[in-house]
């Protein structure tokens, strides 16, 4: 009885800070009417009225974007996809504004990120008050928020809500319960139909994995089959993208940048840590908390490894110091720390790196690790 009790209060606790979490990272749209005008709300805007134009139309898919340069039209649909494109647009369709249709989509995309990250981090961690803490962590995740806010990345920011799917699957299928393979091509459709440069990235994060464990990828039979099973499920759901995407790319050469140009005229700590959001008022100093959290993760990590060393504790601790290293990778890569002209200079790490046309992105593929390990920090806090 005490249990039960125990139980449902913790469930009660948990329940009211994953819902603070979320109504903080949706305050800005409690004004429903105002919309912050982000980097790319203007092509995303365009690109959702050309959607509404098509479903007047019954046009079904849609390549070309027929109202855009001023109605000459534009193959913009080829190389960004559009598929979730359809939720704002449908709301627009109905309650004829713009603005509160993307309100209502962030609203509607905070609460599925809610629910993802805490079902991942379940996943991974298989500990409750873990996956809470790591899902408060990434709701308000300051790289997140400002994607959402003030970049208005719309392919970027729905693209990063199914980030934690695929990485707890591919964790499932090497570690755990195979019998959830299906995560993995589920995980990478939405991707796909989100953003192709977050899916263009993670899937040579997912190669590079691969590779690093490629003997138990051939010992494994099961392991191999269900790979090979989601790859080609992952490839027919995503077909009607990637052809005419590949089509295009091949006829056209896709513009790259040059790495380290978006250093230019910022401060590298300022932008990862304080990134500051004046026009929507959300916080006045965006990525203090993340900062604070780094900070924490950093003691409790260099305490672990010397706990690790004392008393050969590697295999206890291994989740824990594998997910802080990638975390602390990618944080690292968003920074101008890298030789960029080097990388630039090599071609084909040049053609790799540089269609993500900025490395500040890095940041948004730390999130769910740096959620993780921050999580787990607390598990190791009071290590003896």
């Amino acid at each position: 009885m005490k249990n039960n009790t125990k139980n449902n209060n913790e469930l009660i606790v948990s329940l009211i800070f994953l819902m603070l979490a979320f109504i903080i990272s949706i305050l800005p749209t409690f004004d429903i009417y105002k919309l912050n005008f982000g980097h790319d709300l203007e092509p995303h805007t365009l690109a959702i009225k050309g959607i509404e134009e098509g479903i007047r139309y019954h046009n079904f898919p849609l390549y070309i974007n027929y109202i855009a340069d001023y109605s000459r039209g534009s193959c913009r649909y080829i190389v960004y996809p559009y598929l979730f494109m359809y939720v704002p647009a449908i709301i627009d369709m109905i309650v004829n504004n713009i603005n509160v249709a993307f309100n209502i989509y962030i609203i509607i995309i905070n609460f599925i990120s809610l629910i993802i990250t805490y079902y991942s981090s379940y996943l991974i961690a298989k500990d409750k008050k873990i996956s809470v803490m790591a899902t408060i962590f990434l709701l308000l995740f300051f790289y997140r928020l400002f994607n959402i806010y003030d970049r208005q990345a719309f392919g970027e920011y729905t693209a990063l809500v199914y980030y934690p799917l695929v990485i707890a699957s591919i964790y499932n299928i090497f570690f755990d319960d195979k019998s959830k393979w299906y995560l993995l091509p589920l995980g990478l459709t939405c991707i796909v139909q989100s953003h192709v440069l977050t899916f263009f990235y993670l899937s040579l994060m997912i190669i590079v994995f691969c590779v690093i464990n490629i003997k138990k990828i051939i010992s494994n039979k099961k392991i191999f089959n269900i790979l090979t099973k989601s790859f080609f499920v992952a490839l027919l759901l995503n077909l009607w993208t990637i052809v005419p995407l590949i089509q295009y790319y091949l006829e056209k050469k896709v513009g790259t940048v040059f790495l380290g140009q978006d250093f230019k005229g910022y401060s590298d700590i300022k932008r990862l840590f304080l990134i500051t959001l004046n026009d929507i008022n959300l916080f006045n100093s965006y990525g203090l908390e993340s900062l604070i959290a780094y900070i924490f993760i950093f003691i409790i990590f260099i305490k672990i490894i010397y706990e690790c060393v004392k008393y050969k504790k590697w295999n206890e601790y291994k989740l824990y110091i594998i997910m802080t290293l990638i975390s602390f990778y990618f944080l690292v890569a968003s920074l101008g720390f890298f030789n960029y002209e080097l990388i630039n200079n090599i071609k084909i790490l040049h053609f790799i790196f540089s269609k993500q046309q900025w490395m500040y992105r890095e940041i948004g593929r730390a999130g769910f690790f740096l959620a993780i390990t921050f999580a787990l920090s607390f598990k190791f806090v009071n290590i003896n």
